[in-house]
């Protein structure tokens, strides 16, 4: 888990920070405006973008590291979870009934 979150902070660090800053830029400009309430909603705009850029570069990998030494984490394998359509066999339940949905006509199967 530790070299999966290296990964993913290396390779999102780099676009997070670009997007960072040119977001920051354009609120930024905000702060030379003459009227008083846009002035400060263009500082506390980049504000809280700085903010947010520190959360996920830096708190939030922490908190999922601490979060796997402490709560635990198993990944899901294929096995047991899987996101594909159940077959045709796998949906009929032993009443003959297909229990793949309720909304897909599932009902008694010929």
């Amino acid at each position: 888990m530790a070299e999966a979150l290296e990964t993913a902070v290396a390779g999102t660090g780099g676009a997070l920070l670009g997007s960072t800053v040119t977001t920051v830029a354009a609120f930024a400009t905000l702060s030379l405006s003459t009227f008083p309430p846009l002035r400060q909603l263009g500082m506390l705009v980049a504000i809280a973008l700085l903010c947010s850029f520190v959360m996920a570069v830096f708190v939030l990998p922490s908190l999922l590291t601490l979060w796997v030494r402490y709560v635990g984490w198993e990944p899901t394998s294929p096995e047991t979870k899987s996101s594909a359509p159940p077959s045709e066999t796998e949906a009929m339940s032993d009443d003959g009934f297909d229990r793949r949905s309720e909304t897909s006509g599932g009902g008694k199967r010929d």
